[in-house]
């Protein structure tokens, strides 16, 4: 994922708009469709249906949209966004899919230009993009209605992300990413990993010092501590939003995530039988986990000791694991296993991917020009 000069200001913009045509293109292509699917009985009730809150433009629903949680989740904008959707199309679910088609859309252009901005390789951020684009673990993400504040939370994460990942950035950069970074919370609480995020960049791929690092994402702290409380309260309320799974403790939680993380994985490399709901094993599964924690160990041990040569490998693993926290259960979910989970995620895995059969591609064409070259000299010497 190493960078490549920057081509004249002219061919990028002509280059951009094509690849955004493109990405636009193939979202509206494969998931089209969906504007002729209803409704399901399973949160869209709750989100639209039964809402009062976005029924009607009064000062006490837009008071409460700003005030209340809905379905144990505090997310005013979502809501604000269903309160649009109602004014526009009614009872007609096709409106509702439409607005998470153009969501979705929007975010494979994003995905586009932040890992362009980041390895400054055309190509390679295209080709990422695409695969974010189409990939069928977007399915429940996109055409799921009630799935909306994952698409619009990750609108507002990836516009802070394209303000902070900058090698220079000015202040202007870090106030619109501060701002934006606010606006995704307000979608959905998962967007806490922001800062995170940013942390890690300046640290590793900047080369920032640790209190630099740190003091540049004290208020974006705060205001996700801030969110992680408030979401804790909501999950705690009567309706209950937490469910034990089955009393384990942190430490086999763990176990599981890293068995399941290898799902995941077989699950973007070759997705079948996806479903809506999984049933993942946890018990009997002391051979895998070990298996598991062992790889994993073994992979965290070489990205470690290739950080200062390949940064943005390690980058990338580690913004894929701060994407993924907030759904691996240590603050207990009513699901272990969702397709939903990999939306962001995924991003970093297809870049690793990219760049993977890209440096296996480059090994197998120098292994044949090695091949060659000594014919060739044999050729030559007997000519």
């Amino acid at each position: 994922m190493d960078s490549q000069p920057q081509q004249p200001a002219h061919d990028v913009a002509l280059h951009t708009r094509r690849a955004m045509f493109l990405l636009f293109g193939l979202v509206l292509a494969v998931f089209g469709i969906s504007i002729t699917f209803d409704f399901v009985n399973w949160d869209d009730p709750w989100y639209i249906h039964r809402n009062p809150l976005v029924q009607s433009w009064s000062f006490q629903n837009l008071y409460g949209i700003c005030t209340e949680t809905v379905t144990r989740n505090f997310a005013p904008l979502t809501i604000f966004s269903y309160l649009i959707d109602h004014s526009l199309w009614g009872k007609w679910a096709g409106g509702y899919h439409l607005t998470n088609v153009l969501l979705h859309g929007i975010n494979a252009v994003l995905v586009f230009l932040l890992v362009r901005q980041i390895t400054t390789r055309h190509v390679f951020a295209l080709v990422v993009a695409m695969l974010f684009a189409i990939h069928p673990i977007q399915i429940e993400s996109v055409v799921w209605i009630s799935a909306r504040k994952g698409l619009l939370s990750s609108t507002f994460i990836l516009l802070s992300l394209l303000c902070w990942l900058k090698r220079e950035r000015t202040s202007q950069d870090e106030l619109s990413g501060t701002i934006l970074f606010v606006l995704a919370l307000m979608c959905k609480a998962s967007a806490v990993v922001v800062p995170g995020i940013v942390f890690v960049y300046d640290i590793f791929v900047r080369r920032r010092s640790f209190a630099d690092s740190l003091a540049r994402q004290f208020v974006s702290g705060l205001l996700a501590i801030w969110f992680i409380l408030l979401t804790a309260g909501s999950q705690n309320s009567q309706t209950g939003g937490i469910r034990h799974h089955l009393g384990l403790n942190k430490l086999e939680i763990l176990g599981i995530d890293a068995v399941l993380m290898w799902k995941y994985i077989g699950m973007l490399l070759w997705p079948t039988d996806l479903a809506i709901l999984y049933d993942p094993a946890i018990q009997g599964i002391g051979l895998a986990i070990a298996i598991s924690v062992f790889a994993w160990g073994m992979i965290a041990v070489w990205i470690w000791k290739t950080r200062k040569s390949q940064p943005l490998i390690l980058f990338a693993s580690l913004s894929a694991l701060a994407l993924m926290f907030p759904v691996l259960n240590f603050f207990p979910l009513t699901t272990l296993m969702n397709d939903r989970y990999l939306y962001l995620p995924c991003i970093a895995f297809f870049a690793l991917m990219v760049a993977a059969v890209e440096y296996v591609y480059h090994l197998g064409v120098a292994g044949a020009l090695s091949q060659r070259s000594p014919r060739s000299v044999e050729s030559s010497g007997a000519s």
